[in-house]
C-alpha cells in the first residue's frame, strides 16, 4: 500500500505526551504497518532496522498499542482493521470492474416522467 489516510487529529490524541523519539517511532511503525499492509515481526533487529530506531524507542510504542497475534506478531488492531476493510474494497472493485462497472443506473440517467 502506497497510500493510507492520515488523520491528524488521532495521531495527536494518541502520541500527546511521549517523548519525540517515541513519537517518531510510531509514525515510522504506522508506515511500515501499512507498507506491509499487515502485522510486523516480534523481531527486535528486524523492528530496529525497519524503522531505523534504536529498540529502547520502539519497545514503549509496541507495548502500549501493539498486540501480540496467534503467530507471534505485532498487530495494532485499528490499523488491521482499515487495511482489511481497505483490501475487501479493493475485491469488490476488481469483481465489478471485470463486469463492466458498477451496473446500470438508468434511474439516474433519465429523467423523471412528468405526470
Amino acid at each position: 500500500m502506497n497510500w493510507y489516510k492520515f488523520e491528524i487529529n488521532a495521531h495527536q490524541l494518541e502520541t500527546y505526551g511521549m517523548p519525540d523519539a517515541e513519537d517518531l517511532a510510531y509514525r515510522r511503525l504506522m508506515d511500515r504497518y501499512y507498507q506491509r499492509e499487515g502485522p510486523l515481526p516480534n523481531d527486535a533487529d528486524q523492528l530496529c532496522n525497519l524503522v531505523g530506531l534504536d529498540w529502547d524507542c520502539i519497545i514503549p510504542v509496541l507495548l502500549k498499542f501493539f498486540l501480540i497475534n496467534e503467530v507471534d506478531q505485532w498487530v495494532h488492531p485499528d490499523w488491521q482493521f482499515d487495511i482489511e476493510k481497505r483490501q475487501e474494497r479493493a475485491i469488490k472493485n476488481g469483481l465489478n470492474g471485470r463486469r463492466g462497472g458498477r451496473g446500470n443506473r438508468k434511474d439516474l440517467r433519465q429523467p423523471a416522467e412528468v405526470s
